[in-house]
């Protein structure tokens, strides 16, 4: 691979940082093994980079360079990173997961934890993140609830209705809001809690699911849709789930024009998943069925 560095930037010549004996002489020992393996060799570059040694929490050490003055003066190249859910939506046939660096690879044909999610043979869970949310301590101020939103928001994909939950949380985050943790607040921080830190599994999305639903559902206050998959109709799991606060605006539709809406906004949500296979789509708003027969005069509903 090659490095493009920024037009006029001069090679990065820094003095090493000052160590241990200890630490010397660790880092003699890995670099040698690195350079038996051809990882590394030795170069007369006008380049030095001066390196430090990490505790890893298995207790040892992890060599590291201090590419940041480097990174300042260097072209980045365009290279997206690729989306969590699709990664994940990729892994229904695995067997075996890994995670590698660079010199040490850690295989299991059980589950593994990686980005930030504890997969499986067919399943996703929470991964070590549970750990930071079940000692959580009661938000004290907004920066805390925006944090505390923050670790448990990377994980709504796995939560039902996670936008209702989460809903007397997130008004205390609005501009020029009073902070008043009351009890409707310490209900909310609790069940978010307790639901992530229970044993909380979905399944991997399969495209060749014998069964594919969607179920949705519409309040005032949020709108929710479920992906489900299963071999039948009776034996269906999670795979997905979505969630949103409704605007003002939208917290005044009518029932059953929030319960379109939430058939509209999950489909489109989901359209990744649901292209190219069979699904059936379940509301609870049974004069919904008749638009299909029925004309309608309101321009909305007919978009």
């Amino acid at each position: 691979m090659d490095i493009v560095e920024n037009p006029g930037s001069v090679p990065i010549n820094a003095k090493p940082y000052r160590t241990s004996p200890t630490d010397r002489k660790c880092i003699t020992e890995i670099l040698q093994e690195w350079n038996s393996a051809g990882i590394v060799s030795d170069s007369t570059l006008p380049y030095a980079i001066p390196v430090l040694l990490v505790n890893k929490a298995s207790g040892n050490k992890r060599l590291c360079v201090d590419y940041r003055k480097l990174n300042q003066q260097t072209v980045a190249p365009v290279f997206p990173m690729p989306d969590i859910d699709g990664q994940l939506s990729t892994l229904a046939d695995g067997v075996i997961f890994t995670t590698m660096d660079l010199s040490n690879g850690r295989h299991s044909e059980i589950r593994t934890d990686a980005l930030g999610f504890r997969t499986s043979k067919g399943t996703i869970q929470p991964g070590k993140k549970t750990e930071v949310i079940a000692t959580f301590p009661r938000p004290r101020n907004e920066h805390e609830v925006r944090r505390f939103l923050g670790l448990v928001g990377y994980f709504r994909r796995l939560i039902v209705n996670y936008a209702k939950l989460a809903a007397p949380l997130m008004t205390l985050t609005g501009k020029n809001k009073v902070f008043t943790w009351e009890g409707e607040q310490q209900k909310s921080f609790e069940e978010l809690k307790r639901i992530l830190c229970s044993e909380l599994v979905v399944a991997m999305y399969n495209p060749t699911a014998p069964t594919t639903q969607v179920h949705t559902d519409a309040s005032s206050v949020a709108l929710s849709g479920v992906l489900l998959q299963g071999s039948t109709s009776s034996e269906l799991h999670m795979v997905y789930a979505m969630s949103k606060k409704t605007t003002d605006a939208e917290s005044r539709y009518h029932s059953s024009r929030l319960e379109l809406y939430a058939i509209i906004w999950t489909l489109d949500r989901l359209r990744p998943f649901l292209l190219g296979i069979r699904f059936t789509v379940f509301t609870d708003c049974q004069s919904l069925v008749y638009l299909n027969v029925l004309k309608t005069t309101k321009p909305q509903v007919a978009r």
